[in-house]
């Protein structure tokens, strides 16, 4: 995980992010797109959460609680784009879908309101992103380098699309779209990036 003082809302512990999101039991069932995953790994990594997730949807933020003295297992909290997925998720889950071992997640939609991103955002707008040009420059040292002084995130994977002597495609999926992969692609638009484009989140 890569860190710096920008983009990183404070969290309390097992599934409770305290950034600017309202928490209501009045909010409609349709608009809360949110899980708390609880169980997992104590050592649980984005990459190994967001590898067990396939065929649901695209993932719009993930955060990882780590143990505490009151519990021995991590929680993440997974926001997807709509509750159709959020409900393909839990019933995945529940159903033991999500391989963690000889850990059993345990799973249910939070109460979270937060504003539905599949009505904020109308494109192809996704938690991974394509960077084409220079090898030189676009290369998963350099590339993720230069994130890494500009923005707080989490990576899922980088996938080596096209390597050639000059010229190279990677894959950056982080383990979100907000803040994450939506702030990368406003630093590479701002810094003369041209080829750039998001992916098809692989949790889809």
């Amino acid at each position: 995980m890569a860190s710096s003082s920008a983009f990183q809302p404070p969290q309390n512990h097992h599934g409770k992010p305290r950034n600017g999101i309202k928490y209501t039991a009045a909010t409609p069932r349709e608009q809360t797109y949110s899980l708390f995953v609880t169980g997992l790994p104590p050592d649980l990594t984005v990459h190994q959460l967001l590898r067990s997730i396939r065929n649901v949807g695209k993932i719009f933020k993930t955060s990882i609680q780590r143990p505490n003295e009151q519990h021995d297992t991590s929680t993440a909290t997974v926001t997807l784009w709509n509750r159709q997925s959020a409900d393909r998720l839990t019933t995945r889950i529940r159903a033991g879908d999500l391989n963690m071992g000889v850990y059993q997640p345990q799973a249910r939609i939070s109460p979270t309101q937060v504003p539905p991103p599949a009505q904020t955002y109308k494109g192809a707008e996704s938690r991974a992103i394509r960077v084409s040009g220079n090898a030189a420059i676009v290369n998963r040292e350099a590339i993720l380098e230069l994130f890494k002084e500009k923005f707080s995130y989490d990576l899922d994977d980088v996938i080596d699309i096209e390597s050639m002597e000059r010229r190279a495609t990677i894959e950056i999926r982080f383990g979100s779209f907000h803040r994450q992969a939506e702030a990368a692609m406003k630093i590479l638009g701002d810094l003369g990036y041209h080829q750039v484009c998001y992916a098809r989140d692989p949790c889809e």
